[in-house]
């Protein structure tokens, strides 16, 4: 299982990219996939609407993914990634605080685990105990109190974590194939900050092989539909000036 994959299966982000075999450290190499927009065919038509996003309401919807209770808090959570999808984090809120935690090397969720910060006097070790039958779904994921944090530990199931980001996702159908769409802030993973670029994020949930896809926003110009590619699936593109994208199954 690579290291993207372990974090989204413990962050429920929109599980991506690769099957489950071992793969270099999460900087190494993008774990999405670009998504490159080509101008359409004279002529070509957009074919029917499978859904449309909000860019202003839904931005970052997906990091209030929740809540769950820990250390006797309630918290929101999400995925969060820089422009390149090199780095990932675990973005946390819980009243005042609000965290973005790097995921360095996720592959130490199945070893030993990583030690996320949700405040000062809450830190916890993440664990997960992959069950391969439908990892994406069945794996155990635990947090524990650590380097002194005290509380009661949570445990639920990865399946339970993706459905919570996944409900604030925008969902459609295109071939028999389900996909979910988010808007997120991209991060500065040198200063661990919001940066001013944002991606728009597809999803594929499969069983064995989940994909996930990444486009700038700065690619989508206002009033222009596109064509992109997902996989085997063409889909068309349009950002309306009103601040709606929507998504076409193209003709």
């Amino acid at each position: 299982m690579n290291p993207w994959t372990l974090a989204c299966v413990f962050l429920a982000a929109a599980a991506c990219a690769q099957s489950p075999r071992p793969g270099p450290p999460a900087a190494a190499r993008s774990w999405a996939v670009l998504l490159v927009p080509q101008a359409l065919a004279p002529g070509e038509k957009l074919g029917y609407p499978l859904a449309a996003l909000d860019l202003k309401r839904q931005l970052d919807a997906a990091r209030r993914a929740g809540p769950i209770v820990i250390g006797g808090r309630s918290w929101l959570f999400g995925p969060a990634a820089d422009a390149d999808f090199r780095h990932i984090f675990l973005a946390v809120q819980g009243g005042r605080d609000r965290r973005l935690d790097p995921i360095v090397r996720p592959g130490r969720l199945l070893h030993g685990g990583i030690d996320l910060v949700f405040s000062r006097a809450r830190v916890y070790r993440v664990r997960v105990k992959p069950r391969w039958s439908d990892w994406l779904h069945d794996s155990v994921v635990t947090l524990t109190p650590a380097q002194g944090s005290r509380g009661p530990g949570y445990r639920t199931y990865a399946a339970d974590l993706l459905d919570m980001v996944e409900r604030k996702a925008v969902y459609f159908r295109q071939g028999g194939r389900e996909f979910y769409l988010a808007f997120l802030s991209d991060v500065d993973a040198r200063t661990m900050r919001p940066a001013k670029t944002r991606s728009l994020v597809f999803f594929e949930e499969r069983r064995f092989r989940p994909r996930l896809w990444r486009l700038p926003e700065r690619a989508l110009a206002r009033g222009v539909a596109v064509r992109v590619r997902l996989a085997g699936s063409r889909l068309i593109l349009l950002r309306r000036p009103d601040g709606l994208l929507v998504v076409y199954s193209g003709a």
